[in-house]
């Protein structure tokens, strides 16, 4: 909010506290005001600076509803307490026509060309938005392309190596281990540590050849 604004509402409050004309505006269409009613503001409420009544006075009088009720031929102006004091005549009831309607036409011609910017900006908004789709359409392709070239260049060194690769040979089965040869039966021999009496050889007979203690032949049993 800039200061002129805050000056007038300021000033609105003001004046609307003090005087019944401007409080008259509240609840009915401003009506016009008595000619040279500044003088009257001056003259009853001296400690308000007479920038500031004309400040408001200039506010108060472009607004376009008080412009269209100045605009009536012989309509009655009003002093500080809202009482008839004169009426508007044919030149001023013309300039305040004259003045709305180039008023009317501003505001048109503004409201035109408000909105043929907000036209020109949807439009600009949806170029962008369709520009913004089709990067988005070409970008998903390239991505596509260098993904399709990626997977042939692939298939195809793969291949160039199996061409490349001499030919397997057939795989022969392995033989089979000799077999071990077999082991002899494994006979426990048991020592007594007791010899029987049968198993001690017989005295040989009389009369049979037998081998002396000293390598040489005997017969029959030895001497004593």
């Amino acid at each position: 909010m800039n200061s002129r604004t805050e000056r007038i509402r300021r000033l609105k409050r003001l004046f609307q506290a003090r005087f019944g004309v401007f409080r008259r505006a509240i609840a009915e269409p401003p009506e016009p005001l008595k000619i040279g009613i500044h003088k009257d503001i001056l003259a009853a409420a001296p400690e308000i600076p007479k920038a500031d009544v004309m400040c408001f006075l200039g506010w108060w009088a472009a607004r376009i509803g008080y412009l269209r009720s100045a605009s009536a031929v012989g309509r009655p102006r009003r002093d500080l307490d809202g009482n008839v004091c004169g009426e508007v005549g044919p030149a001023e009831a013309e300039w305040a026509a004259a003045t709305v309607a180039a008023r009317e036409l501003a505001f048109a011609a503004q409201r035109a060309t408000k909105a043929e910017a907000e036209e020109a900006l949807r439009a600009e908004q949806q170029a962008r938005d369709e520009k913004k789709k089709a990067d988005l359409a070409e970008l998903e392709r390239r991505r596509a392309e260098k993904k399709a070239n990626r997977e042939r260049d692939a298939q195809e060194r793969a291949g160039r190596r199996k061409e490349a690769a001499p030919a397997a040979e057939p795989v022969q089965p392995a033989p089979a281990p000799p077999a071990a040869p077999a082991r002899p039966p494994i006979v426990e021999v048991r020592k007594s540590r007791a010899i029987s009496r049968s198993a001690i050889p017989a005295a040989p007979a009389a009369g049979t050849l037998r081998l002396g203690p000293v390598g040489k032949l005997s017969l029959g049993p030895r001497k004593a």
